[in-house]
């Protein structure tokens, strides 16, 4: 159910509301069921779209930085295939944060 209303709240794409959208997504990027993580992380790909004229609010939200932990410390791979299709699509295919260091 939690992920469910992560997806159908992002799903709204109101501006006016986004405030509530990035606190929702927040929550279920900690959620501990694999699920609403993995619906968490393209409610940030459609909170990204929707502040596309606004980057400064989406880099000082923390949602970016919680799908980097995430892509690097999950340990269920849908999750991780989501926030790796999600960072893909914001910063681009050949960003330097898909380049494995390790």
């Amino acid at each position: 159910i939690r992920g469910l209303a992560i997806r159908s709240i992002t799903s709204l794409g109101n501006k006016d509301i986004v405030q509530y959208l990035i606190e929702a997504v927040k929550v279920g990027l900690k959620d501990e069921n694999a699920y609403p993580r993995k619906i968490a992380c393209l409610g940030c790909l459609k909170i990204a779209r929707l502040l596309s004229d606004d980057e400064e609010l989406m880099e000082n939200s923390g949602l970016l930085q919680k799908l980097e932990e995430l892509l690097m410390e999950d340990t269920d791979a849908n999750v991780v295939a989501n926030a790796l299709t999600t960072i893909s699509e914001i910063y681009g295919e050949n960003d330097s944060r898909l380049t494995n260091v390790r």
